[in-house]
C-alpha cells in the first residue's frame, strides 16, 4: 500500500500546501487542488520533470505563474524546434521550404499530426534521407501543447530559470530532510486519510519549529500598515518596520513527491538531483 506526499514550500521554508494522495496517480494531478489551498497567488513555481506536463503547464499559464520546470527529454526529443522544421502554428515548413499542413487532433496522444502534400515530397532532392521507409510523404506529430513547451525551452536560457533551480534544491530538499527528522520517515497508520493526518502533524511541527528558529534571529513578522502622512514631515516619525499595500505573493517550491509505504516501512526518498 503505497502513498505520495506533495509539498508545496515558500522561499522562507515554510510548508504551505501539502496532500496525500495514491502513488498509482500522476504526481502533477494532485498540484492544482495544492494551488487553491493556497494562502497568497504565488508568482512563480519551480518543479522538477515529473511535472513536466503539458496539462500543467497549460494551468499555471492560466494563471500567470511562471513555471520553472526543466522540459522532460522526451519531450525534448520531439520538438521541431531543435530540427530543421520550422512551426507556424496550424502549418510546418520542411527545411526545403515545403508545407506541412495540420491535420485532426489526436485526442489520445494530445498531438497534431502535420502532413506533406505527396507530390512534394516525391520530387524532393532529399527525400531518400528524409522520409521514412514504405512512405511516400512526411508525416510529423507535434504535442498540442509545443507553444508552451517553446517558452519554457527559451526560459531555460535565462539566469533566472538557474537561480530558480538552484533554490528549489536547497529550499525544497532542506524542507523534508527536516520532516524526515520530525520522525515523518516512516508511516505509522494506514488508510489514505490517516497518513494525510500524520503529514499535516509533521507539516505543523516543522512550521513551528522554522518560526522560532526565524523570531530568535530577530527577524520578526512585519507590523500593522500606518496611514498616510498628511506631509513629509511625518515621514521621519514613522516606524521603520511598518509594511503597507497588499502582501508580496509567495514564490513556491515542489520538490518531487516521495513514496510512503505501509506501517514500520521506512519511505523511499529518490535522489536529489537536478532534472
Amino acid at each position: 500500500m503505497n502513498y505520495q506526499e506533495n509539498v508545496v514550500v515558500d522561499l522562507g521554508g515554510f510548508i504551505v500546501a501539502r496532500g496525500i494522495i495514491h502513488a498509482s496517480e500522476g504526481e502533477w494531478k494532485a498540484l492544482p487542488e495544492l494551488l487553491e489551498k493556497l494562502p497568497l497567488k504565488p508568482v512563480s513555481l519551480a518543479a522538477d520533470t515529473a511535472y513536466s506536463v503539458g496539462q500543467l503547464r497549460e494551468l499555471l499559464e492560466g494563471k500567470d505563474i511562471t513555471a520553472y520546470i526543466p522540459i522532460h527529454p522526451n519531450q525534448e526529443s520531439s520538438m521541431v524546434s531543435k530540427g530543421d522544421f520550422i512551426c507556424r502554428g496550424d502549418h510546418l515548413i520542411c527545411p526545403q521550404g515545403k508545407v506541412l499542413r495540420r491535420s485532426a487532433l489526436q485526442r489520445r496522444d494530445r498531438a497534431y499530426q502535420y502532413v506533406a502534400h505527396q507530390k512534394d515530397c516525391q520530387s524532393c532532392p532529399v527525400k531518400a534521407g528524409c522520409l521514412p521507409p514504405n512512405q511516400k510523404r512526411r508525416y510529423v506529430a507535434l504535442s498540442m501543447y509545443h507553444p508552451l513547451l517553446l517558452q519554457a525551452q527559451e526560459l531555460k536560457k535565462s539566469a533566472a530559470y538557474l537561480r530558480e533551480r538552484k533554490r528549489r534544491l536547497a529550499i525544497a530538499e532542506g524542507t523534508f530532510a527536516s520532516l524526515d527528522r520530525l520522525g515523518w520517515a516512516q508511516s505509522r497508520l494506514r488508510g489514505l486519510w490517516k497518513v494525510d493526518c500524520e503529514g499535516y502533524m509533521a507539516a505543523l511541527a516543522h512550521n513551528m519549529l522554522k518560526l522560532v528558529r526565524t523570531l530568535s534571529r530577530g527577524a520578526g513578522p512585519p507590523g500593522p500598515a500606518l496611514p498616510a502622512p498628511a506631509d513629509n514631515t511625518e515621514l521621519g516619525s514613522a516606524r521603520e518596520d511598518a509594511v503597507s499595500g497588499p502582501p508580496i505573493p509567495p514564490k513556491c517550491r515542489l520538490r518531487h513527491s516521495r513514496v510512503i509505504k505501509g506501517p514500520g516501512l521506512r519511505i523511499r526518498r529518490p535522489h536529489c538531483r537536478r532534472s
